[in-house]
């Protein structure tokens, strides 16, 4: 339900949004995605507004689209943002590690930058997710 709040919220400042901060993460573009966060964190308020609206959505879509270079522009604040690597990006208790499982790049950058591998999701640590997550791909079974 929180998540829900922050997203009309979010539409409420910028409609078209969800599509201009896709873009730049599908194509890994951190140069315009941090542009642009400087932008929206000015237009709504300053960056603790933009940051309680929008990071964990961001870094759902950084995971999701892989985008190594804009992780790397977060983690070093380039954008003005403020990333907990350890804390839960949204609701359901996922930190950007476990986000990140389908990623080696990003889970080594995420482990370089102090991501604890000993918090649980669902009971799992990350590698049991990873473990479990190749044993359900069709090359390994059998």
């Amino acid at each position: 339900m929180a998540e829900k709040s922050q997203q009309s919220k979010m539409v409420k400042y910028y409609r078209g949004f969800d599509n201009i901060i896709r873009d730049f993460i599908e194509y890994d573009n951190s140069d315009a995605f941090v542009q642009w966060t400087h932008y929206k964190a000015r237009s709504v308020g300053g960056y603790d507004v933009y940051q309680s609206l929008m990071l964990s959505y961001i870094m759902l879509e950084i995971t999701l689209g892989r985008a190594v270079k804009c992780a790397i522009a977060l983690l070093q604040r380039e954008t003005g943002l403020k990333l907990d690597i350890n804390a839960a990006t949204n609701t359901s208790g996922r930190t950007p590690l476990h986000l990140s499982l389908p990623t080696p790049e990003l889970i080594d950058l995420f482990l370089r930058y102090g991501a604890r591998a000993d918090i649980r999701f669902k009971g799992q640590l990350p590698l049991n997710m990873v473990i479990q997550n190749l044993s359900e791909r069709p090359q390994f079974i059998g």
